[in-house]
């Protein structure tokens, strides 16, 4: 009887020792979770195709600089050539140039709606005046208008104190070239007159 219980007992231990084998699947499983991660790395890879996105704004960068070449047009515009022509051979010493300001109180014209425009005075006494704009149509003909009645005014000032300076007004030069206006009350006036001609010839 003994040895039949002992028996039982031996093949009891038998069979559960044989159920510990599936542990090692176990393993087996655990080693695939951890084979897992392997599979994340390729989701960082997309990362650079966002690097290829800054490219494009830099090709459109060199399309805004072709705007600087008009100013070099104005530069060489009639009255600026006429002005730098004046005062090379010395006619405008002792002139002083108005600003747009000035022009606009002094003779009523305003240079904003000229395409050029240039005025000069004596700092004092005011006799020797030298105005030249370039405008277009009606713009010009007001500008013309308001020289002349401008003069008028001169000769009539000088009339009643100073003979001298009346003399020059009396030789005073307005006269309208194209789409150019040019006043002058100077000694210098035919000297003046004769470089703007050679300008527009």
């Amino acid at each position: 009887m003994k040895r039949i219980v002992i028996i039982c007992l031996a093949a009891l231990l038998l069979a559960g020792c044989g159920q510990q084998e599936p542990a090692a699947p176990q393993v087996q499983m655990d080693q695939r979770a951890e084979a897992a991660p392997t599979a994340e790395p390729p989701a960082a890879t997309e990362a650079p195709r966002v690097e290829t996105v800054v490219v494009a704004p830099a090709a459109e960068a060199p399309t805004a600089e072709p705007t600087a070449e008009p100013a070099l047009a104005e530069a060489e515009s009639l009255v600026n050539r006429l002005v730098t022509a004046w005062e090379s051979a010395g006619f405008l010493e002792g002139l002083f140039p108005y600003t747009a300001e000035d022009a606009l109180d002094y003779y009523g014209i305003d240079f904003s709606a000229c395409r050029g425009g240039a005025a000069f005075a004596e700092s004092s006494g005011y006799t020797c005046e030298a105005v030249v704009l370039e405008a277009d149509g009606q713009t010009l003909d007001q500008a013309e208008s308001l020289l002349q009645s401008h003069l008028d005014a001169v000769k009539a000032q000088f009339r009643s104190y100073d003979a001298d300076a009346l003399a020059l007004a009396e030789k005073a030069v307005l006269l309208r070239e194209g789409d150019v206006v040019l006043f002058l009350i100077s000694p210098n006036a035919e000297q003046m007159t004769a470089v703007f001609r050679d300008l527009t010839k």
